[in-house]
């Protein structure tokens, strides 16, 4: 029987991108820490290597590196909210992993055509970039993890961006301060959230975006 040359492709995209795929893990893994298994996290974000793979389109405009980064990030988040399933978080880390599932799912595999993934990979970025914020917001101030990680020039950057944070929310209409509240500060899931007000996870989701979209407005002119 011939090889199938697109399984073929497929196979060879997956294996030139594990050193990235580890590279994903060991970083998520340090972030949320010990509690959780890097094994586990490494077959989550193979799911999504493997889903990235087969749907990558190289007309595009980005390279199989790009696009599957975020798609991987997004399996590993997706996996951590599954393992967190119902639980109220108070790590900040693993609260906007789990909410950042969320924001990859968006619209990550079904842009329309006029969106090249190099586009999807910068709207994504920033949309994550706002919700890492929203999980320090809670302290008001940079975590462990950002001031092992940062200079201290760059750290006060970051603590100024989670300040601008906190006085956006304060902007926010009610509903939007309570989702931001409950989700990111108590660690309700939008499924709970949503329930909360009698309306599935859908309209919770929508209802994510959209802040996110709000505060990433207001921070455009920190980035």
């Amino acid at each position: 029987m011939m090889p199938n040359p697109e399984t073929a492709e497929s196979d060879a995209r997956i294996a030139s991108a594990q050193s990235v795929l580890h590279s994903i893990a060991r970083k998520i893994h340090r972030a949320v820490g010990p509690d959780l298994s890097y094994d586990d996290l490494l077959a989550y974000g193979q799911v999504g290597l493997a889903q990235s793979a087969r749907s990558f389109d190289p007309s595009r405009g980005a390279s199989f590196t790009t696009y599957a980064y975020l798609r991987i990030r997004g399996a590993i988040y997706e996996g951590i909210s599954q393992m967190r399933s119902g639980e109220r978080l108070r790590n900040p880390n693993l609260i906007a992993s789990r909410t950042a599932a969320e924001v990859l799912a968006d619209d990550g595999d079904s842009s329309d055509s006029s969106s090249s993934d190099a586009e999807w990979l910068v709207r994504k970025t920033e949309s994550l970039a706002v919700v890492h914020l929203l999980g320090q917001s809670a302290s008001g101030e940079a975590g462990i993890e950002d001031r092992q990680q940062h200079a201290p020039d760059a750290l006060a950057e970051r603590n100024e961006a989670i300040r601008e944070v906190r006085r956006a929310i304060e902007r926010l209409p009610a509903l939007e301060q309570d989702a931001i509240r409950k989700i990111y500060w108590e660690g309700w899931t939008l499924t709970q959230f949503a329930a909360r007000h009698g309306k599935n996870k859908s309209w919770a989701t929508r209802l994510h975006q959209k802040i996110v979209d709000l505060l990433g407005e207001s921070l455009a002119d920190l980035r």
